[in-house]
């Protein structure tokens, strides 16, 4: 499995990817149909655009496939996962590992926000 190149992307595929940054945007669709591309096709334009992009994805072995796959895209933006990206930024303001009622991803959120 690969990430499509541009040109192989449906027409109604680049119009969203083409999108300027000035605004947010809700992409839907069933699966397969190629949303995770169209956002990160919006990701590479809106980095050469001079924007900071961090692209946040919900777990590991998705964040590894894409890892592996925009290495060719030059695509100078960020890929984390939120959870990754949640404790780095919690360490950064608390100097302390975030807090968890019984595991690593239970988070305790009354203390996390006091």
């Amino acid at each position: 499995m690969k990430i499509p190149e541009y040109s192989e992307l449906t027409d109604s595929q680049r119009n969203i990817a083409n999108l300027p940054p000035v605004s947010n945007y809700v992409v839907t669709g069933e699966p397969g149909t190629g949303k995770t591309v169209i956002a990160l096709y919006m990701a590479k334009n809106f980095a050469e655009q001079g924007k900071h992009v961090l692209f946040l994805i919900h777990n590991r072995p998705l964040k590894q496939f894409i890892d592996s796959q925009i290495f060719g895209m030059n695509s100078g933006f960020t890929v984390q996962t939120f959870d990754s990206w949640i404790n780095q930024n919690y360490w950064n303001m608390c100097h302390s590992n975030i807090p968890t009622i019984s595991g690593n991803y239970d988070y305790a959120w009354p203390q996390i926000l006091d």
